[in-house]
């Protein structure tokens, strides 16, 4: 049924924001989301499920069958439903929502999504949330750390040990760079979709003025644009109070234990006790200059492409 479908889709980018759009549509009374944010559904085609990453594997893991038998179904934050008949069940409980859709990082990275996508539901529209890449990529390394993907290496060696892996691919390994060659993703889409069915947004604006941005989002997806949001800002970064202890309690997978057993009202004391707020080092200035210089000829392409100015990214 064409009503319990899809009809818009946002793609990425990983630490753009989309935790937070995410959120700010999940408001919106005019808008159904997927329960899991992340389906990983229409990338599943280029996925290496074999050779995931432990971590990746052990955050990732839900037992979906398990999942789509609750009357109550929580929000889930990543997992892969491979089969159609299970993606469509997360549609079950749509309404009269006019916009219907998920938030979906992979699909960025991942070539075969877009076709897959586009072969499924043509009709779509396509949301991109953008970052200036080079804080893009040192936000996900900070991200890393407080996951426990990442434990003793320094940024420029963190993001070199990536890129000189053998094996690549999402959640095989962090692809730091692959995630900000953003021209030649965006392009997949818009060659599919339409220019006019997909839609740039970029990070630096959102956190400036999300009302603003949000009213842009609801106006393309053709939904009332007034409606009153809770803007805080969400998948803050915070450093782990003890980088051993998170880690151990990460890798042997007793902090995921802890969130299915401890209530989201109670999450919070926890979370303060194990990490807290800001406290990272900013990227280096030489770091930065590194990532910019490497970047400059993809963000020229990205500006030909979309005919937009990125001024404040300062290219």
């Amino acid at each position: 049924m064409k009503e319990k479908s899809p009809n818009f889709f946002v793609v990425g980018v990983v630490k753009g924001g989309t935790t937070s759009l995410y959120q700010y549509l999940s408001q919106h009374p005019d808008v159904f989301l997927t329960p899991i944010k992340e389906t990983n559904h229409f990338s599943d085609k280029d996925m290496d499920h074999e050779h995931f990453d432990n971590q990746y594997e052990l955050d990732s893991r839900l037992d979906i069958k398990k999942y789509l038998a609750k009357k109550e179904r929580e929000t889930v934050h990543i997992a892969h439903v491979r089969e159609r008949s299970d993606y469509m069940k997360l549609f079950q409980n749509v309404g009269n929502e006019r916009a219907r859709g998920e938030v979906c990082n992979s699909y960025m990275l991942c070539p075969c999504s877009a076709s897959q996508i586009y072969e499924a539901f043509p009709d779509s529209k396509i949301i991109v949330m953008l970052r200036e890449p080079a804080r893009r990529m040192y936000s996900q390394y900070l991200m890393n750390i407080r996951e426990a993907k990442v434990l003793g290496r320094s940024f420029r060696e963190e993001i070199e040990h990536d890129n000189n892996k053998n094996r690549k691919g999402w959640g095989v390994s962090h692809n730091y760079f692959e995630l900000g060659n953003y021209a030649s993703q965006i392009k997949r889409y818009i060659e599919l979709f339409g220019k006019e069915n997909v839609m740039v947004c970029l990070f630096e604006d959102f956190i400036k003025d999300p009302e603003k941005e949000m009213k842009r989002i609801f106006k393309f997806l053709d939904v009332s644009e007034d409606v009153k949001l809770d803007t805080q800002v969400f998948n803050v970064a915070r450093k782990p109070r003890s980088k051993y202890l998170n880690y151990f309690l990460s890798r042997t997978g007793i902090l995921k234990l802890a969130r299915s057993i401890v209530p989201k009202a109670k999450r919070g004391k926890y979370k303060q006790m194990l990490s807290k707020k800001g406290g990272f080092v900013p990227i280096s200035a030489e770091d930065e200059a590194y990532l910019r210089a490497h970047y400059a000829s993809e963000v020229k392409d990205l500006k030909a492409l979309l005919n937009i100015d990125l001024n404040i990214w300062g290219y």
